[in-house]
């Protein structure tokens, strides 16, 4: 009896004319976004379109290419007003709010990247907080269900908008000068330091954790992870590199010796190899 009471009632590969009959879970579309992401490396990707705080429409995307890169935000405003009542209404024509009961694939693999639709209605006046949904693309859709869902995300980028701000995640521009001549202090050392660098075959990501100084990335030789700590930091010009100060960081196996200008990195190990990396944040 109990089973029959509390049964789900949605079945794999239900037909859009199923799901269209199944009562409505929410209505009032005010936000919408895609996320891909996952798998061994990490790579991630997000767009999404929504009502910010002035009630603009703000189109954004955010790309990253590994676990430890912060993502690279685009920002555009949707120069069409009627473009979340069109998303809203194409919503509710397919009756999305209620797919995200649909059972699950049997066929899942493992550290392979997910994607999934997540979806935001504004609150009934009984409500302090928006309904929040998400639609994973591993559920057991039809196809013409996987159809309705890639013409939801093509509509969602086919409005005409103008690109208004481009950051990385969590960063902001740096404001501090270096040079041989300047004097650093430790926390402007830390703050110049912080940031993604590249070369041809060397990808470093600098951050401060928990006040340390940690250099992680991915080259020729595998991963590294060295954590400086703030008795590392040199106030001495190191060789001819334009700054008054270097980071010294010594293990059993290598010693780095660390410093930069605004646009680049510099690495020289225990065996004089040197690395110049370009700054991309």
């Amino acid at each position: 009896m109990f089973g029959l009471l509390f049964k789900n009632n949605y079945k794999r590969q239900m037909s859009i004319a199923q799901l269209k009959k199944k009562e409505p879970q929410y209505t009032g579309l005010i936000y919408a976004s895609l996320a891909n992401g996952g798998g061994m490396n990490g790579e991630h990707y997000l767009t999404s379109i929504g009502y910010d705080d002035d009630k603009k429409i703000i189109y954004t995307t955010e790309q990253s290419p590994e676990h430890y890169v912060p993502s690279m935000v685009n920002v555009y405003e949707v120069e069409d007003p009627e473009a979340m009542k069109e998303l809203d209404a194409f919503v509710a024509e397919y009756n999305m709010s209620v797919w995200d009961k649909v059972p699950l694939s049997d066929l899942q693999v493992l550290d392979a990247p997910s994607t999934s639709l997540n979806l935001r209605f504004k609150a009934s006046e009984d409500q302090k907080y928006a309904d929040y949904m998400t639609i994973s693309y591993e559920r057991d859709f039809s196809k013409e269900c996987f159809d309705v869902l890639h013409e939801f995300t093509r509509k969602m980028t086919s409005y005409p908008m103008k690109k208004i701000d481009q950051y990385f995640e969590g960063y902001k521009e740096k404001k501090i000068y270096i040079d041989k001549d300047i004097e650093n202090s430790d926390d402007d050392i830390k703050e110049i330091l912080c940031g993604y660098f590249e070369d041809e075959e060397n990808k470093v990501f600098v951050d401060a954790y928990e006040g340390n100084l940690r250099i992680r990335g991915i080259g020729s030789d595998g991963y590294v992870d060295y954590e400086l700590s703030d008795d590392s930091i040199v106030h001495e010009q190191f060789k001819d590199y334009d700054s008054s100060w270097y980071v010294k960081y010594v293990n059993e196996e290598n010693t780095l010796y660390v410093t930069c200008s605004y646009e680049e990195l510099f690495i020289e190990d225990m065996q004089g190899n040197t690395y110049t990396l370009k700054r991309y944040l």
